[in-house]
């Protein structure tokens, strides 16, 4: 779930201008949680626990898909986005 990015997203799709720069710290970009690679990070992660966030990301989305923009940005269009840093 990262506001930053799905907010300048939307931002764009009303056409009004770009922030300059969009930080984006430790975001969560796919709440679906379903890159076939996350099991091995699972693994080696104490902090990641796949059933909580796909419990947590179901919460989160609502009635919204999980591969909805506003809720996994991934799934959104990059093109025409200010410049994007993580911290």
């Amino acid at each position: 779930m990262d506001y930053h990015l799905a907010l300048a997203q939307e931002i764009k799709a009303q056409n009004l201008p770009q922030p300059g720069n969009i930080v984006l710290l430790a975001p969560w970009l796919d709440v679906s949680m379903t890159n076939p690679g996350i099991a091995a990070v699972e693994k080696q992660d104490k902090m990641l626990n796949l059933k909580a966030l796909q419990i947590t990301g179901k919460a989160y989305a609502g009635n919204l898909s999980l591969t909805n923009p506003r809720v996994s940005p991934i799934y959104g269009n990059f093109d025409g986005l200010g410049k994007i840093s993580f911290l």
